[in-house]
Formats: C-alpha cells, sequence, structure tokens
C-alpha cells in the first residue's frame, strides 16, 4: 500500500520539533491503539445501515471517492483506495498515527485533524445522522486512551485529557474437572434469529464494498464502469433469489442487453446500465425505448444511471403513453444496500408509483415514506 503524503499545515512546530531532536530532547509520542485506530476507521466508512459488525450508526456512509475527499480535508494527500474501505482505511491510519504530534497526552497532529474533521458539522446535516451521538461514541472509544473531545459554540472540536478508562479484565476460569459444569447450550428455538434484512445486509456488503472500489475509478473509463455496474445488478439478483439473465446479445448481434429479469407473476424486465459523468438525456431513454418495442408485449424496462437523469428526459418519459420505464439511481442503490431492503420490492413499488401517479422516478425518501405508511 503507497503511503499516503500528509501536506505539512504546521510548518513552525516541525521546525521546532525536529531543533529539538537534533539538540537530543527525547520526545515522547502517544499512539493509539489498534482497536482504537479499527473503531476510527468504521466512524470514517460510515458504517449506517452495514453489517452487525458495525454499530456506528451516527455517521454518514462515505464513498470510495468520498473517504479520499475526506482525507485531503485533513492534509493527507494520495490516499488512493486499494482494497476494501475499511482495510485501507485502518492501514493509512496505523501510518499516520506514526506523525508527529504537539504533546504526549494527545495522538498525531494529523490523527486529531482526522477526528476534527469526523465530527464537523457538515456532515451531520441529514436526519439520518446525529452530531450529539457522534460526540458520545467517539468520547467513548477515546476515552481507554486517556484524553477525550468536547464541541465548542463554534463548531470547532477541542481536545483535552480525561481519566483513562481501562479495559475490563476477563476472568477464566480454572481448567479443572471439579469446576462447576458449563451451562447447557441454548436451544436454537430460543436464540435470536436474524431478520430478512440483517441477512441481505450482510449478503449486500461485498456487493457494496465492490460498488466503491468501482466509485473510486477514472470517471471517464465509462465503459468499464457500466459492465462493473452489470455485474454488480447481477450479484444483487443472486442474493434475491430473483431469476435473471446475463447480458446478452439478440438480434444477431445488433442489440446490446444489459440484463434481464423476471419477478413473480410474469414481470418481465430489460435493464439499462449507465455509468456516465453527466446526467443521462433522452438519447439514452430511447435506446431502451426501443429495446422494448422489440420485445413481448408487457415487457418493462429498468434504467439504471448512477448519476441519474436530466429533467428534460424525465418530463418526455412521463408523456410517453406505454408507461413502461422506470429509472433508479446510485443513490437509491446504495441506500438499498446499506439498509437490506429486498430488490424485488424496491422494484415492485416502483412500478405501482409510476402506474398510479405516472412518475418514473421513486425517490428513495418517497419510498421509505411509502413503507412507513
Amino acid at each position: 500500500m503507497k503511503v499516503p503524503e500528509v501536506k505539512k499545515r504546521r510548518s513552525g512546530l516541525a521546525q521546532s520539533l525536529r531543533g529539538l531532536r537534533r539538540a537530543g530532547v527525547k520526545l515522547t509520542e502517544m499512539k493509539l491503539r489498534p482497536a482504537t485506530l479499527t473503531t476510527l476507521a468504521e466512524m470514517i466508512c460510515g458504517a449506517h445501515g452495514q453489517s452487525d459488525k458495525f454499530r456506528w450508526e451516527a455517521f454518514p456512509y462515505r464513498t470510495g471517492a468520498e473517504i479520499g475527499k475526506f482525507f485531503k480535508n485533513c492534509g493527507v494527500q494520495n490516499a488512493s483506495l486499494n482494497g476494501t474501505r475499511l482495510g485501507a482505511v485502518e492501514a493509512w491510519l496505523e501510518e499516520l498515527s506514526d506523525q508527529t504530534c504537539s504533546d504526549n497526552t494527545t495522538p498525531s497532529d494529523v490523527i486529531k485533524e482526522i477526528i476534527r474533521e469526523l465530527l464537523h458539522p457538515r456532515y451531520f446535516r441529514d436526519a439520518s445522522t446525529d452530531r450529539t451521538q457522534a460526540f458520545k461514541d467517539v468520547n467513548e472509544v477515546l476515552a481507554y486512551e486517556g484524553f477525550g473531545v468536547r464541541s465548542l459554540d463554534s463548531g470547532q472540536v477541542q481536545f483535552g485529557v480525561v481519566k483513562r478508562r481501562t479495559a475490563p479484565k476477563v476472568s477464566h476460569p480454572p481448567s479443572s474437572a471439579a469446576t462447576t459444569a458449563a451451562p447447557a447450550p441454548v436451544p436454537a428455538a430460543t436464540r435470536p434469529q436474524a431478520s430478512p434484512a440483517q441477512v441481505r445486509r450482510a449478503a449486500y456488503q461485498p456487493i457494496l464494498e465492490r460498488y466503491d472500489n468501482l466509485a473510486a475509478t477514472d470517471p471517464d473509463r465509462y465503459q468499464a464502469r457500466g459492465y462493473g455496474l452489470e455485474q454488480i445488478l447481477q450479484q444483487v439478483l443472486e442474493v434475491c433469489d430473483i431469476r435473471a439473465e446475463q447480458p446478452f446479445r439478440r438480434n444477431s448481434g445488433g442489440e446490446q442487453i444489459d440484463g434481464a429479469f423476471q419477478l413473480a407473476n410474469d414481470l418481465h424486465f430489460l435493464v439499462e446500465c449507465k455509468w456516465t459523468k453527466p446526467r443521462c438525456d433522452h438519447n439514452c431513454l430511447d435506446s431502451l425505448n426501443g429495446k422494448l418495442a422489440r420485445s413481448g408485449s408487457g415487457v418493462m424496462g429498468l434504467f439504471l444511471a448512477i448519476n441519474g437523469v436530466t429533467e428534460n428526459a424525465v418530463a418526455l418519459l412521463k408523456q410517453n403513453p406505454s408507461k413502461s420505464i422506470i429509472l433508479m439511481d446510485g443513490f437509491c442503490l446504495c441506500k438499498m444496500l446499506e439498509e437490506g431492503v429486498d430488490f424485488a420490492e424496491l422494484v415492485r413499488d416502483k412500478r405501482s408509483y409510476l402506474s398510479f401517479y405516472s412518475e418514473p422516478m421513486l425517490s428513495w425518501a418517497k419510498f421509505e415514506e411509502r413503507r412507513k405508511a
């Protein structure tokens, strides 16, 4: 892994510390425990709605590209994402924790910048995040290091020393035949069972990681991104046990179909996947309309465009009397994966919304509102 370069924000401090070292003064630096670094990495990735090992729901989810921007805001340059989000961020924090610190009661200066950025008000404007709880979560972890943070009226973050919390000791019973017998195992029928959404969240986790890695690639490689998006959709259909067709060509090879699937009651869909830098216009939708016209009666279309479609394209689609295309964007796809929502449920509700209201785009907020109604 390439070690990220830290931009020198405090040149005066760094020069002073170098001078002290040259003079033979030994400087004690505080390094965070690996468990603390792992927890901070989870908070930075934003694990809200992910698998059960993540419990920091107050923090926003970040894609691979957003994580790179996050570290750039902290003065960390060249932080390229290789592998999973969590693994990469853990490795970066481990490297950065060895950087210069200005005292021996708090971690390195760059780690403090990262914690400040983690708690910045700009990340807590969404209703799904909670800055007050985020401060509690961070302080719960930092207490084991002997320091904490608090929010000032200006929104800035201040560091301070607190009483160090010690991890509870685990007592191991003596290994003797005379000891009390171990309690009987809990019958399987009485064990708490994971909900379908929890099972799907766990199954979606590697798909979400793959999406993040794809989002971190060069945006001009739209064909490679589109192909990767087709594979992601195939994985989602497999998790949700939906009968699907791999991408194929038809009409003597003159027509590319990005994917197809079938829901219950013989509801068939053709899929078009687009991951282009600009939003898709009506020409992209006309292509899918033509494919539907050359298909059997009753076949519908799902147009999956990560960056969405133009308002003009939506307006033209609403005027189409066939009402055969539903839209999905990248935000909706990510939220579905985070929350463990069944893909079939989402598609059915989008189709109902189109049928009743002539609206091809059912936003995630409106979808959640309809689920709670």
